[in-house]
């Protein structure tokens, strides 16, 4: 083999990667977006919980509101 075929074949055996590390760079990306949507659901789930503590909040003071312009709360 002389030199100009010994730089051809290193060349077209030089670049690009292996499988192995195709699914390692996969099985990595798949871990770390698993962990995000973890970590999205929970702050969703804290989301709507305070969404409703607002919401309950705001019906207090609307009742509030109510019970000093009417004289006393809505009936049942």
């Amino acid at each position: 083999m002389n030199k100009a075929q010994r730089n051809i074949h290193r060349r077209s055996h030089a670049g690009g990667f292996s499988l192995i590390e195709m699914l390692a760079v996969i099985v990595l990306i798949g871990i770390v977006a698993g962990i995000v949507v973890q970590q999205v659901g929970k702050n969703v789930d804290k989301g709507k919980w305070g969404a409703g503590k607002a919401a309950v909040g705001r019906l207090a003071g609307d009742i509030d509101a109510y019970a000093l312009d009417n004289g006393s709360p809505p009936a049942r």
